[in-house]
C-alpha cells in the first residue's frame, strides 16, 4: 500500500502539541491516533498513514486503539516505520552509577569467592521505585503470570541469583505434599548444606517441577530447618488441587538470593532498599545496563478493523508486546518484538488478523497466541502467522509457553522459523488448522512428556493438517533418558483424525518417545514423511482405556462435539468409540532408526520403505539439512514417494520481512546409540549441582615431569570417586589438581593401580582398551542454538603418549588439533599408581584469560585392571557430555 489520502508524522524529536506534519511532527503514537480520529471526523475516508521516523520512543503508556480507530477495506489506517525495525518503542530504563559493594553486612552474605567483585546501585536515587513483586506462578489453578522485572547487560538477560548455577537438584525426600484445601504447606528434605546460607535471605524462592516433569512452578520458601535439613513452603504447592508428588522425581533450584551471587551475570534486587546488586563481567559503568519498566501491553487493539502495524519495534518490558482482541482484517507486519518478560503477540477472537514477517525473541513466555473461530459452528477465523522468526522464548515460565499457541478453527501457521526453547514449539487446539512449511529445531530442551508439535485432550479436534515441515534436534541436549521423552510430533490424550504429510523428522526422538508419539488417539494418517536418525520412529498408539476417551464416552467433556455438523464434516467421529481404533502409516521412509515402532498399538504400516543403515537414500545435502532426494534415489525405486519441497520450507525474502538474511543452527544432539541404561529409580538425569571449581592462580609454574610434587600445586586435590554412571567408587579414588598462571592451565592426575605389571600389560591399543585419562572442556558462552562452542578432548596415557580429539560429531575441528600440538604432557608410572601432568595454553581453549573465565570441564579415567571408568563428574554418558558435568572458574 503506497497511495495515501493523508499522512501524519511521528518523530523522536516531535511534540504532541504539533499537528503531525513534517514541519511539526508529534512524539507519540497515541497523539497520532487522535489526529487520525480528527481526520475521520472531518470526513476523510481514504487510506491514512502514520509515518514513524527512526529513533527510540520511551513508552510511558500503552498505545491503545479501539473500534473508533478502525479503517475500512478502501481506507485502512497504517502505522508504518520509516525503516523496518528502526522506530523502537522502548519500555525500559538504563541503570548507572555502580559502585563496588563495601558494606560489611552485605559482604558477609555474599559467597567468599564473589567478595570484591559484586557492584551495587541505588535505583531510588535514579527515580526508579516500582520493582514489582515475585509471585507464585505456573500450574493449573494459579493466577495469571504477573509483570516481571528483568535485568539486561549489553542486551543480554542476566540471571536472578540462584543455586545451583545451572540445572536442578533433586529433593532428598517428600515429607508433606501440601494441601491448598487444608492450607497445609508443602515440606521436603534437601541434601546440600548450601541451603543453610539462605536463612537470612529476605525473599527466597524456588523454581521447579513439583509434581510432573512437564509442569513448572515457583514457590516461596517459608522456613528452612537446618537441623532437619527441610524446607517448608510459604504456601502449599498445588497443581489442579493436587500437592507435590515425587513419583517422577521432584527437581528444583533456589533463586532471588543475594547469598548466591557467585558468578558473572548474576544479580539481585533488594526491593525494600531499592538497591540492585550485580556481578558483572567487567566494569558495569562501561556497559549498557537496563531493566524492564513498562508493566502493561505495549500496544492494545480492541474491536479494531482494517489497521496495519508495519515495521515497528517493541523492546524491553515487563509484560506483553501487542494484544489484539476481537479485531478483524488487521495486519502486523515486519515488526520486531524482543526482551519482553511475558508474550510477544496475543490475538484472540475476531477474524482475518495476520502476523507476517515479524521477529520475536528473548520472551519470558509465549511467542504468539493466535486464537479465533467458533468450534461449535466450525466457523473459521482465518488468522495467520507467516514468514516469522520466533526463538529464545519460555525464559521465565518454561512449560506450555510455546512459540505459537494456536486455537479455535481455521487458522494457519506457515513458513516460520521456530527454535531454541525449553518446551514445545506449537500447541494446537481446535479444528481445520494448517501448520505448513515451517522449520522447527532445538525444542523441548528441558521439559518432559512433550513434542515439538503438541496436541492433547479432545478426540474431536479434527481436520488439522501438518505438511511440509522440517523437524530437527528435538529433546534434551544431554545424554540419558527422560521419564517419558520428547517427540517431534506428539498427539496426546486421544488426539485423533490428524493428517501428517510430507514432513521431515530428523533426530526427533528422545527418551521413550518416537519422532511421532501417540497416546491413545486413532484415525491419524501419516503419509509421505521422512524419518531419519531417530531412536524410535513411532511410539504409542490406540488405547480406549485413556481417561479422555472414557470421559468423552460418558459425556463429561463439554467440547467433545458429535453434532450433525461434526458428523458431516468428520465422518470418522461416528465410530470413534468403537474398539478397533487404528493409526495409519503409508509411503513413509525410515532410515537409521533404532526401532520403527516402540510400544506400538494398533498401527497399520503399509507401502513404507525401511532402508538399511548402510544404504544411501540419496539426499541432496544431509549435513546442510537439505533432504531433497536425488532423481536416482533408491526411495523412488521402492515406493511411490513424492519429492518434498525442501527449498520452500522456512522463511523467505520479502519487503516486509523484519530481517534478512536469517541463519540458525540446530543444537547438537547426543547420539542415542551411546545412551546409558536408565537410572534404577526411573528419574531422568539432570545437570549436576556442582559448585564451580575454582582454579587458583599461581606465580610459578609446576615442573612438568609427570611426577606430582604437591608443594607445587596450590590446593588439596579434587577426588575422582564416582563412576560415569554416578555410582560411588569402591576403593581408593584418583586425585586431580588444577592451577593456572594466566597463560597456561595446568592439570595433574594421580591414579592408584594394583601393580605396575598389571598396568604395563595394557600399554598397546586404543582408548578404552588400555589405561588412560581424558580432559574434556568447552568454553562457556551464552546458551544459544546458533553458535555452540566446540567440545575439546585431550587424552593421555601412562606411556607418555597423548592425543587431541574433537567431539565425535565434529568430524573436522582445527581447534583441538592445534591445542594438542601446543599442549605439554608428561606421565610416569610406579608400583601402586601412575600420574601425569599437563599444560594447556588458555588462549587455545577458545577465550583469552580474564578473572572469572568459566569453562565446562570434566576428567575421565579408564582403569583396565577393574575394567571400569571413573569421572570427576559422572555424566550418565560419555565424559564429554559437558552440560551434565562440572564448571571451572579461573581466579
Amino acid at each position: 500500500l503506497t497511495d495515501f489520502a493523508a499522512e501524519i508524522i511521528v518523530a523522536p524529536n516531535g511534540d504532541d502539541a504539533g499537528n503531525g506534519t513534517a514541519a511539526a511532527p508529534v512524539r507519540t503514537l497515541n497523539r497520532a491516533r487522535d489526529l487520525v480520529r480528527a481526520l475521520r471526523g472531518n470526513g476523510e475516508k481514504g487510506a491514512i498513514r502514520v509515518l514513524v521516523r527512526s529513533g527510540v520512543y520511551p513508552l510511558t503508556e500503552t498505545f491503545t486503539l479501539t473500534a473508533e480507530d478502525s479503517g475500512s477495506a478502501a481506507g485502512p489506517v497504517v502505522y508504518q516505520a520509516e525503516e523496518l525495525g528502526k522506530a523502537v518503542f522502548y519500555g525500559g530504563a538504563k541503570i548507572r552509577d555502580f559502585q563496588l559493594v563495601t558494606a560489611p553486612d552485605i559482604l558477609a552474605r555474599l559467597p567468599e569467592e564473589a567478595r570484591g567483585k559484586v557492584w551495587q546501585t541505588d535505583l531510588r536515587a535514579q527515580g526508579i521505585s516500582d520493582y514489582g513483586a515475585l509471585r507464585v506462578r505456573g500450574g493449573i489453578g494459579q493466577p495469571p503470570a504477573p509483570p516481571t522485572l528483568e535485568l539486561f547487560v549489553n542486551g543480554q538477560p542476566m540471571t536472578l541469583a540462584r543455586w545451583p548455577n545451572e540445572g536442578f537438584v533433586p529433593i532428598r525426600e517428600l515429607i508433606e505434599p501440601g494441601s491448598a484445601k487444608e492450607k497445609k504447606p508443602s515440606v521436603f528434605g534437601y541434601e546440600d548444606d548450601r541451603h543453610a546460607r539462605w536463612t537470612r535471605a529476605n525473599d527466597p524462592w524456588l523454581f521447579g517441577y513439583w509434581h510432573f516433569l512437564w509442569a513448572d512452578a515457583t514457590i516461596k520458601i517459608g522456613k528452612i530447618d537446618t537441623e532437619a535439613k527441610t524446607i517448608t513452603t510459604a504456601e502449599p504447592y498445588h497443581y489442579g488441587g493436587r500437592g507435590m508428588s515425587n513419583t517422577q522425581g521432584i527437581i528444583y533450584y533456589a533463586f532471588n538470593l543475594l547469598e548466591e551471587i557467585d558468578q558473572p551475570g548474576e544479580w539481585y534486587l533488594d526491593r525494600e532498599a531499592g538497591i540492585l546488586y550485580l556481578y558483572p563481567e567487567g566494569d558495569p559503568n562501561r556497559a549498557t545496563i537496563e531493566i524492564g519498566m513498562h508493566a502493561s501491553p505495549m500496544a492494545s487493539l480492541k474491536n479494531v478493523s482494517h489497521v496495519r502495524l508495519e515495521g515497528l519495534a517493541f523492546d524491553l518490558g515487563r509484560y506483553s508486546g501487542i494484544v489484539a482482541e476481537n479485531c478483524s482484517d488487521c495486519l502486523i507486519a515486519g515488526c520486531t518484538l524482543t526482551r519482553l518478560a511475558d508474550s510477544g503477540i496475543i490475538v484472540t477472537g475476531g477474524k482475518r488478523v495476520g502476523i507476517f514477517g515479524c521477529d520475536l525473541s528473548a520472551l519470558g513466555r509465549l511467542g504468539v497466541i493466535l486464537r479465533g473461530g467458533n468450534r461449535k459452528t466450525l466457523s473459521p477465523a482465518g488468522h495467520f502467522l507467516e514468514n516469522c522468526r520466533i526463538h529464545f522464548f519460555g525464559r521465565v515460565d518454561r512449560t506450555y509457553t510455546q512459540a505459537v499457541s494456536l486455537g479455535g478453527v481455521g487458522n494457519r501457521v506457515s513458513h516460520c522459523l521456530l527454535y531454541d526453547c525449553p518446551t514445545s514449539v506449537i500447541s494446537m487446539a481446535g479444528n481445520d488448522h494448517v501448520f505448513e512449511y515451517n522449520d522447527v529445531h532445538s525444542a523441548v530442551k528441558e521439559s518432559d512428556d512433550q513434542g515439538g508439535v503438541d496436541m492433547w485432550g479432545n478426540p474431536t479436534f479434527r481436520g488439522n493438517i501438518f505438511r511440509f515441515n522440517r523437524f530437527r534436534s528435538i529433546g534434551k541436549p544431554v545424554a540419558g533418558h527422560a521419564v517419558h521423552g520428547a517427540a517431534a510430533i506428539r498427539f496426546d490424550d486421544a488426539i485423533s483424525g490428524q493428517l501428517v504429510y510430507g514432513n521431515i523428522l530428523y533426530q526427533g526422538s528422545n527418551g521413550k518417545f518416537g519422532a511421532v508419539q501417540m497416546n491413545s488417539g486413532r484415525d491419524n494418517i501419516f503419509d509421505n514423511n521422512l524419518f531419519i536418525d531417530n531412536k524410535h520412529a513411532i511410539s504409542g498408539g490406540w488405547n480406549p482405556g485413556n481417561a479422555h476417551w472414557q470421559e468423552s464416552l460418558a459425556g463429561k467433556k463439554a467440547e467433545v462435539y458429535t453434532s450433525d455438523l461434526y458428523l458431516e464434516r468428520y465422518p470418522a467421529i461416528a465410530t470413534m468409540f468403537d474398539s478397533n481404533g487404528r493409526n495409519f502409516f503409508r509411503r513413509n521412509v525410515f532410515w537409521r532408526c533404532g526401532t520403527i515402532t516402540e510400544r506400538g498399538r494398533n498401527l497399520e504400516l503399509f507401502e513404507n520403505a525401511m532402508l538399511a543403515d548402510e544404504e544411501d537414500p540419496g539426499f541432496a545435502d544431509l549435513a546442510a539439512g537439505d533432504f531433497r532426494l536425488k532423481d536416482d534415489s533408491v526411495v523412488f525405486k521402492r515406493l511411490a514417494f513424492r519429492q518434498l519441497p525442501v527449498a520452500e520450507i522456512g522463511l523467505y525474502e520479502h519487503p516486509l520481512r523484519a530481517s534478512w538474511p536469517v541463519t540458525s543452527t540446530p543444537m547438537r544432539m547426543p547420539d542415542w546409540r551411546d545412551e546409558v541404561e536408565e537410572t534404577p529409580s526411573g528419574i531422568m538425569p539432570h545437570a549436576r549441582a556442582l559448585h564451580p571449581l575454582r582454579v587458583a592462580k599461581i606465580a610459578k609454574a609446576p615442573q612438568l615431569d609427570g611426577d606430582i610434587n604437591a608443594d607445587e600445586w596450590p590446593a588439596a586435590p579434587l577426588l575422582i570417586k564416582e563412576t560415569s554412571n554416578r555410582k560411588p567408587l569402591s576403593g581408593k579414588p584418583a586425585e586431580a589438581w588444577l592451577a593456572h598462571d594466566g597463560e597456561m592451565l595446568y592439570v595433574a592426575l594421580r591414579v592408584p593401580i594394583a601393580g605396575e605389571t598389571a598396568l604395563l600389560a595394557h600399554q598397546t591399543g586404543r582408548w578404552g582398551q588400555i589405561d588412560g585419562m581424558e580432559i574434556c572442556l568447552r568454553e562457556r558462552r551464552a546458551a544459544t542454538a546458533d553458535a555452540p562452542p566446540p567440545i575439546l578432548v585431550l587424552q593421555g596415557f601412562p606411556s607418555g603418549a597423548k592425543a587431541g580429539l574433537p567431539h565425535p560429531e565434529e568430524l573436522v575441528n582445527p581447534q583441538v588439533a592445534a591445542l594438542n600440538k601446543l599442549a605439554t604432557y608428561r606421565a610416569v608410572h610406579r608400583d601402586d599408581f601412575w600420574s601425569c601432568e599437563w599444560s594447556l595454553p588458555i588462549a587455545a581453549l577458545g577465550q583469552a584469560y580474564t578473572p572469572g573465565l568459566t569453562m565446562q570441564f570434566n576428567i575421565g579415567v579408564r582403569r583396565q585392571e577393574a575394567d571400569g571408568w571413573l569421572a570427576l563428574a559422572g555424566t550418565l554418558g560419555p565424559n564429554f557430555q559437558l552440560n551434565n558435568a562440572a564448571l571451572i572458574v579461573f581466579e
